[in-house]
């Protein structure tokens, strides 16, 4: 059977980085989809706007290609409409991403009509169950079995922008430890049960997770680390921080980053990771403030720092 695409005008600007032209001005660099990627994405575009109860139309749909943030998950490809936006792995055709404005645009418009609501319409294990039937819909598989529930929270705060909508989050985890990086997470409008938003995080490989390091002598190779770098990171908004104290301590596995190199920010940029001693570390500083923090990850094997992150 031949697979007929709907009639819309394609705007396909495949973003793989900006450059500078000779006025200074940033461009973008333009290459096209092969059409194998173009039948992958425009077949994952239908399928996920049928899941999400929208009917086929004519218009403008945007395909954009650009290195993702995360850097293990490799390059995914973006298609979008006034609708929904959705990213998928050309690599292995997986929806990686699924944002359904629209759905943002009713809740918003329920926000303004309805007077103050503190107490969600139902209750947190139908809001799992919602959840996980768009899960297995949009992956085509169940939850693995190996993703734990590590938060479902209904948000009712009018200070935010999700107030009436949940927000669930599946963590991964490998012979009982929890993956840092690797979650599943799904947004679910409270009164009308409808999809918000889906993403999937789990390009992370497997590790060891034999441990020889005491968690006494993680401390101490975290407080000497965090110490080497506090004041360089700290003392431009506060005064020079001191006396160091171990906040929290949990065997997860990370994967390593360049934060002690100064690359903030790279927290995924490898699929390679390992089980660590996630370690926080505080200061105290002038004038005083709530706490300033360092978290160092010591490599439960061999003792090694692997990486960290800090609170700017």
């Amino acid at each position: 059977m031949r697979h007929f695409f709907p009639t819309i005008v394609i705007v396909a600007v495949l973003l793989i980085g900006i450059t500078e032209n000779s006025q200074g001005k940033s461009q973008k660099e333009e290459v096209q989809l092969t059409q194998a990627e173009q039948k992958m994405v425009f077949s994952q575009y239908e399928r996920i706007r049928k899941i999400c109860g929208m009917k086929g139309k004519d218009g403008e749909i945007s395909i954009q290609k650009g290195i993702t943030s995360f850097e293990a998950m490799g390059e995914l490809i973006e298609i979008s409409d006034k609708e929904i936006t959705i990213e998928v792995s050309p690599k292995t055709g997986e929806v990686v991403s699924v944002y359904i404005p629209a759905v943002t645009k009713e809740l918003k418009n329920w926000r303004k009509n309805t007077p103050e609501i503190t107490s969600p319409t139902k209750e947190a294990n139908q809001i799992k169950q919602i959840a996980l039937k768009y899960i297995k819909l949009i992956t085509e598989k169940p939850l693995p079995s190996n993703f734990v529930l590590s938060k479902i929270r209904y948000n009712y705060n009018d200070k935010t922008r999700d107030k009436g909508s949940w927000y669930i989050i599946w963590t991964r985890t490998l012979n009982g430890y929890e993956y840092q990086n690797d979650a599943i997470s799904v947004s679910i409008v409270d009164y009308s049960g409808k999809l918000e938003s889906f993403f999937s995080q789990t390009a992370s490989e497997e590790c060891p997770t034999e441990t020889r390091i005491t968690r006494e002598n993680a401390e101490r190779i975290a407080i000497a680390k965090a110490s080497s770098v506090a004041g360089r990171i700290y003392t431009l908004y506060y005064g020079k921080p001191k006396n160091p104290t171990i906040f929290s301590v949990k065997l997860m596995i990370v994967n390593p980053n360049g934060f002690f190199e100064g690359k903030l920010g790279d927290y995924y940029s490898t699929p390679k990771c390992r089980l660590a001693y996630v370690i926080r570390v505080n200061f105290e500083v002038e004038p005083p403030t709530e706490s300033v923090w360092i978290d160092v990850y010591v490599d439960a094997n061999t003792g090694g720092v692997l990486g960290g992150d800090c609170l700017l």
